[in-house]
């Protein structure tokens, strides 16, 4: 799998996962966008290896949703870094 369908998968994750979830604080956005502005920001300061991203893409994901059930899942698919970063900022 090619690193573009990775994130691209990552962020797929992201949406579904946290879908009908809105931010805190009054904000109506829709949840994802937090990960997806955390990435946005490791971005900018030149974190953009594909682990990082996925990392801040899916790190909410274990303590916030549905995907708890199966987290073993993002090991499979992303690999036991991915893994282990998104476990550890749960």
């Amino acid at each position: 799998m090619s690193l573009e369908s990775k994130i691209k998968l990552a962020e797929d994750y992201c949406i579904h996962y946290h879908e009908g979830q809105k931010r805190r604080a009054g904000i109506q956005e829709p949840y994802h966008t937090h990960p997806f502005g955390v990435r946005d920001i490791l971005l900018r300061y030149g974190y953009d290896d594909e682990e990082t991203q996925i990392t801040a893409l899916l790190h909410d994901t274990i303590e916030d949703t549905d995907l708890e059930r199966y987290k073993d899942d993002i090991r499979k698919r992303f690999g036991k870094t991915v893994y282990s970063n998104v476990y550890a900022l749960s």
